[in-house]
């Protein structure tokens, strides 16, 4: 279920749930059958020497029928009937009890709650949207401080199945003013909504998500899939005096058109048909690389019914466009002008020939263009000075046990000087999601609605990851009084409506007031797709996440030997797992990096496709041209000159495909860029440097049949006639 909520600022649209929801709905909609809560928690799982930092979930005993979870071992039913229960997937039954029967045994999380195993249930595959290893009653979450009892907190997911005569429309319809009907205590303006499974992989409810990407690659994929079928189209058509004489003894031993469009067909059905199964044999080849780049588990299997259609159609469609013209095309010569050796082409060949030439290069262009449209985006990212120093930081995941040591570790890292600061938060900064509209504060306007993020962190979070503060200080072990203070950021500020809003008071909805004691300067606290948002920064510790620490020394092997020492000596029942913050940041933009790696491999197939087709037509150029280049050479002309004259027309050709492509690619660049509330610069400089490769990439294609051609001794070439 998703809902949306509507505040001064415009409407804001949310997958997270209140607590009470899923068991109220079921009550109160028969066409509920089912309705479950779940949410993701890290957590370290022992069972007797073997430990291991796991994801697991809280979550409802519905889930497991709501998601056709097939149990191996332990009744659907049942399996909860322990509160301190778990089930597992057959995968890590066999990482943590190998071969023997994990039912009953007993495993800990944290190292301080133990659960008994229930349930076995065989794997969920990697492409589903809800995927865990390890499950617990939800009531369970409670211990990791969620407030699950009012409508006021939304921070789970819920997920209800209707009956199956039940639709969403109607469905969504009744649920418009039950949030108001339910949680009568609450002012805010929220609708409750379903968002069906089948969308939530593909689809974002804000607009767009992967599905635009998948696409994107679609359309590509077809355009290089044209490109190839018009270099059939003109080589087929190009070479056509080489059939011309088979086409017409054909047709004057008794063959009608038909049989010759027939025949054409087929050649050209052959050879789609014999490309089809060289691609399936080349794709079980790259698709394990492919999965790499992408981070995916794709498969494909020549067994499924789907693939198997889908080749078949994709076979016929191809052998269609590329075989077409030219059956159409060679089918149609008189049969007594061929064999008299008086065919004459005309120009409507030629014209065809080059619109294809155009077409095939604008495709690639566009390619070209597009791959670095994606590559300067990407580097803008990694390279975008968003308010945050990410360099040298080391990132640890510690749950509630190891905050309650983290005094003690914080104090033997700072001990070596190659420590220069740690700290610890409840989020990242480069990755904040937490939001509330329950936000006042002193001099607020009744009509102010905004959501405000926010983070909890200590002192040194500042100095750990190169804040700055603008106005007011960041927290201090000096003063006794911050626990009850806040820091905010400037578009706090300005949504506050003050410069300097240093000793104000700040309300978190709870009724307690925090003073402000500073204000840090604007950073980039979530994906560069969104603009910074007002972000307000308390200093309670107790429910932190991460624990941060920045190196001072250059030798980061050393360093981290020496932070593995430190928690392994105070922490050694939990397992040491780091990352680097730089990484953790770059991973946020996956999505970018895969597509722009495969937009390359796109371009570049595109370019080859099309230099092919290109080799080819200069090639038949070149032979057409015999006579002419042998003149020209008898007369003196150079082999510049002759160079000249065999890439001028290609040039002129390549040139108004550059023109046509231009103002393409940059409508379709600037509608990617614009998903970006922080994005790079369409600037010209892109535009020419695809143009001039393009031009010096199809120079090169037929500069050696020019070069060849023009080489050639000219006796040789006026004999040819």
């Amino acid at each position: 279920m998703a809902q949306t909520q509507i505040y001064s600022s415009g409407p804001f649209k949310t997958f997270r749930m209140p607590g009470p929801l899923a068991a109220q709905i079921k009550t109160d909609f028969p066409e509920v059958e089912l309705g479950g809560r779940l949410e993701y928690a890290g957590k370290t799982i022992r069972y007797e020497d073997r430990k291991f930092n796991e994801r697991i979930i809280f979550g409802d005993i519905d889930l497991f029928s709501i998601f056709s979870i097939n149990f191996i071992q332990g009744k659907v039913d049942k399996v909860f009937s322990d509160f301190n229960s778990i089930v597992i997937s057959d995968k890590m039954a066999k990482k943590y009890f190998d071969t023997e029967n994990p039912i009953g045994k007993v495993m800990f999380l944290n190292d301080t709650k133990s659960f008994k195993v229930t349930g076995v249930y065989e794997e969920i595959p990697q492409n589903s949207t809800v995927r865990f290893d390890f499950c617990i009653p939800f009531e369970h979450i409670k211990d990791d401080g969620y407030n699950i009892d009012r409508y006021g907190n939304n921070s789970l997911y819920t997920w209800v199945l209707l009956s199956k005569n039940s639709s969403e429309d109607d469905f969504n319809s009744k649920l418009k003013g039950y949030y108001q009907k339910v949680a009568v205590d609450s002012k805010s303006d929220v609708t409750f909504w379903i968002w069906p499974l089948s969308k939530a992989h593909l689809y974002s409810i804000l607009g767009g998500g992967l599905i635009n990407t998948i696409v994107i690659f679609l359309i590509v994929a077809a355009f290089i899939l044209i490109i190839a079928c018009i270099n059939f189209m003109n080589l087929s058509t190009a070479r056509s005096s080489l059939r011309s004489k088979e086409i017409g003894l054909r047709k004057v031993l008794g063959a009608i058109r038909t049989n010759i469009i027939s025949q054409f067909m087929g050649e050209s059905g052959f050879i789609t048909l014999l490309s089809v199964c060289l691609a399936c044999i080349i794709v079980i080849i790259v698709l394990p690389t492919f999965n790499h780049i992408t981070n995916k588990e794709l498969e494909f299997s020549l067994l499924d019914p789907l693939i198997i259609s889908s080749l078949i159609i994709l076979t016929i469609l191809t052998s269609i466009i590329a075989g077409s013209y030219p059956a159409i095309y060679l089918s149609s010569f008189k049969p007594i002008a061929v064999l008299k050796g008086s065919l004459n082409k005309g120009r409507s060949g030629i014209l065809f020939r080059r619109i294809l030439v155009v077409f095939q290069f604008t495709l690639s262009i566009g390619l070209i263009i597009g791959t670095i449209i994606i590559q300067k985006q990407l580097s803008y990212i990694q390279t975008k000075e968003i308010g945050i120093d990410k360099e040298k930081v080391v990132i640890l995941r510690i749950k509630k046990e190891a905050n309650q040591k983290f005094d003690a570790l914080k104090a033997s890292l700072l001990q070596n000087p190659i420590i220069s600061f740690v700290s610890r938060s409840g989020e990242l900064p480069i990755n904040i999601g937490s939001n509330s509209g329950g936000f006042s504060w002193e001099g607020k306007e009744e009509s102010q609605n905004t959501p405000i993020g926010f983070l909890t962190a200590d002192v040194d979070f500042e100095k750990t990851n190169g804040l700055k503060m603008v106005y007011g200080r960041f927290f201090s072990k000096e003063f006794g009084t911050d626990s009850s203070a806040v820091v905010i950021n400037e578009s706090a500020a300005k949504l506050m409506g003050k410069e300097n809003p240093v000793g104000d008071w700040f309300d978190w909805g709870t009724g307690n007031r925090y003073h402000i004691i500073g204000v840090v300067k604007d950073f980039n606290y979530q994906n560069l797709s969104h603009n910074i948002e007002p972000l307000a920064i308390f200093s309670f510790t107790t429910r932190s996440n991460f624990a941060m620490i920045k190196l001072a020394g250059s030798d980061n092997n050393e360093s981290i030997n020496y932070i593995e020492e430190c928690w392994n000596n105070i922490l050694p029942t939990f397992p040491f797992e780091y990352s680097y913050m730089t990484d953790d940041y770059n991973a946020m933009y996956e999505r970018e990096t895969s597509s722009n790696t495969m937009f390359k491999y796109f371009a570049m197939l595109a370019i080859i496709i099309s230099c092919l087709g290109l080799f080819g037509l200069a090639s038949y150029m070149a032979e057409q041209k015999t006579k002419e280049i042998g003149i020209r050479k008898a007369v003196g002309a150079s082999i510049a000159s002759i160079l000249y004259v065999m890439s001028k027309e290609f040039a002129k050709l390549i040139l108004l495909a550059n023109l046509i492509s231009w103002p393409l690619a940059w409508y379709f660049g600037k509608q990617f860029l614009e998903q970006y509330a922080n994005r790079a610069t369409l600037s010209l400089d892109i535009f020419i440097l695809a143009g001039m490769g393009s031009i010096l990439i199809a120079f090169l294609t037929i500069s050696y049949q020019s070069v060849k051609a023009a080489k050639s001794n000219p006796v040789e070439a006026l004999r040819y006639e």
